[in-house]
């Protein structure tokens, strides 16, 4: 009987053992951006650790602008990734991208500036308001889904169930 159990907590393991669960991971800071000089802005620097989507919302007292770029820190077009200006709700921005594991500058500012491609800087068109913010970052590894349950692992459990059962018998016939 001892056996049995044995082989049964066994399967149970090797079973309960073959799917895993995504978690995502979110980071949320605040802050005030002052006004001057004209184009102030703040980086923050993340770390995507599974590939999937990653969302960032900037919400503020002001009109906020978001951009991200790969890479710590480097703001270039070999970086630049995508900026957004009002998509969050009311005058907040919001970003969802597909991303690869690896690190991320998230380049926050107030309406008035911008990335341009163009120049490969960035861009200001007027003075900035000063703005308190908040940042949320949620790498939510969708991409990365759970792994399922292979459709012959309850046969390979039944088979293994059946040879512990039956060397069992065998054993407790000898025995008698």
């Amino acid at each position: 009987m001892k056996e049995l159990s044995l082989l049964a907590v066994a399967g149970a393991l090797f079973v309960g053992g073959l799917t895993s669960e995504a978690q995502a991971a979110t980071f949320t800071t605040s802050g005030l951006l002052t006004s001057p000089p004209v184009g102030a802005y703040e980086l923050f620097v993340f770390d995507v650790d599974v590939a999937g989507t990653t969302t960032l919302q900037l919400s503020s007292d002001s009109d906020a602008f978001l951009g991200l770029f790969s890479g710590n820190g480097v703001l270039d077009n070999s970086t630049f990734i995508s900026q957004d200006d009002d998509s969050g709700g009311g005058l907040n921005s919001f970003l969802s991208s597909t991303l690869a594991i690896g690190t991320y500058t998230a380049w926050i500012t107030s309406h008035g500036s911008y990335w341009d491609t163009g120049s490969n800087a960035i861009a200001t068109d007027h003075d900035h308001l000063p703005m308190n913010y908040t940042l949320t970052i949620n790498t939510d590894i969708s991409g990365a889904s759970t792994v399922p349950l292979p459709a012959a692992a309850p046969l390979l459990g039944g088979g293994l169930g059946l040879l512990g059962f039956f060397g069992w018998r065998k054993k407790r016939k000898a025995a008698a």
